[in-house]
C-alpha cells in the first residue's frame, strides 16, 4: 500500500511540474489542436449563414407579361426571365378575368435560359418553397421565393375560373349544381 501511494505522489509531482508519463508531447499537441477545432466549429453556423428573405416585405408588383384569351406568360419562353431575390414575392397581374386554375413556374440561372448558345443554362420547372404560391383572385396572383437562392423567374398562368355570378369568392372554384351533381350509387 505504501509503494501504490509512493507511485501515485511521483506521478502528481511529476504532472506539476510538467511532464506527463501518460501522455507525451506528440499527443497532448493533438488533444491541444483538437479541442481549439471543436471550439471553433461549435462558434461557426451550422451549414452557412442565414439570408434575409423579408417575410413581411409586401410583394413587388410586376404588371408587364402577355395575357391571350385564356392563358398569361409573364415573358416568352426565351426571356427575359424575372430576377427572382431571396424572399422575394413577386404580384402577377395576369388580367385573365378569373384565378388560374393552372400555373407553372420555371427557373433559369439566366434571364436569357435559351440564347442558343453551346453554354445555354436552359430552364427548369419550379419546385418546393423556392415557388411558393401565396394568393390568387380574379386580378393576380403572387409568387415567392422562400428560400436563400437567387434564381430568374417565368410564370405561365392559364384556364382561369369563370367568376361567380353571385355570392361566393373569385378565388373558389365554382360550386357544382345541386340538380346536376352526381348523386352517388
Amino acid at each position: 500500500m505504501l509503494r501504490a501511494v509512493m507511485l501515485f505522489e511521483s506521478l502528481r509531482i511529476a504532472g506539476a511540474r510538467g511532464r506527463s508519463f501518460i501522455l507525451g508531447r506528440p499527443v497532448r499537441r493533438i488533444a491541444a489542436l483538437t479541442a481549439t477545432l471543436l471550439g471553433v466549429l461549435a462558434a461557426a453556423p451550422a451549414c452557412s449563414t442565414q439570408c434575409d428573405r423579408h417575410p413581411n416585405e409586401p410583394p413587388t408588383v410586376f404588371t408587364g407579361g402577355t395575357t391571350h384569351d385564356d392563358w398569361y406568360e409573364s415573358s416568352p419562353v426565351t426571356g427575359p426571365f424575372l430576377d427572382f431575390a431571396p424572399g422575394r414575392t413577386y404580384r402577377f397581374i395576369h388580367g385573365l378575368g378569373g384565378p388560374p386554375q393552372n400555373l407553372e413556374c420555371y427557373f433559369s440561372f439566366n434571364p436569357y435560359p435559351l440564347d442558343g448558345g453551346v453554354n445555354s443554362p436552359g430552364l427548369v420547372p419550379c419546385g418546393g418553397n423556392q415557388s411558393t404560391f401565396q394568393d390568387d383572385n380574379a386580378t393576380y396572383f403572387d409568387i415567392r421565393n422562400d428560400t436563400c437562392s437567387e434564381v430568374f423567374l417565368r410564370v405561365f398562368a392559364s384556364d382561369p375560373w369563370p367568376l361567380p355570378d353571385s355570392g361566393a369568392s373569385p378565388s373558389s372554384p365554382p360550386k357544382p349544381d345541386a340538380s346536376t351533381a352526381d348523386s352517388g350509387p
